[in-house]
């Protein structure tokens, strides 16, 4: 098969499961209304989900921080400031997993 050709496919069936992606239709109900095999539906959408790059945060957005020392009575926190403005503040015996599952679930927004 000729690489244009194959691109040419890659391309249709990305079109294609983008445009299920934003449907809300069920994989079967789209591929009936769009006369396209729900294997061959299910294969490509596989096949380009697999390929997707997930991009890395760029180092830019992350800043410097600063630690301030406090007298040990008082209330600690951990404080964390988006370029946007945004603060969130936890506890700071929080777990280091549930910490990273904030951090990732706010640069995800």
């Amino acid at each position: 098969m000729a690489h244009s050709t194959r691109e040419s496919r890659r391309l249709n069936w990305h079109t294609l499961i983008e445009n299920y992606e934003k449907s809300g239709l069920s994989q079967k109900a789209f591929c009936e209304k769009n006369s396209a095999p729900l294997s061959q539906f299910v294969y490509y959408r596989n096949k380009l989900k697999s390929t997707k790059k997930v991009p890395l945060p760029s180092p830019s957005l992350f800043s410097p921080i600063q630690l301030q020392k406090s007298a040990p009575n008082d209330f600690r926190e951990l404080r964390i400031t988006l370029p946007n403005g945004f603060q969130c503040a936890f506890p700071c015996d929080v777990d280091v997993i549930t910490l990273k599952k904030y951090v990732e679930a706010l640069l995800s927004c």
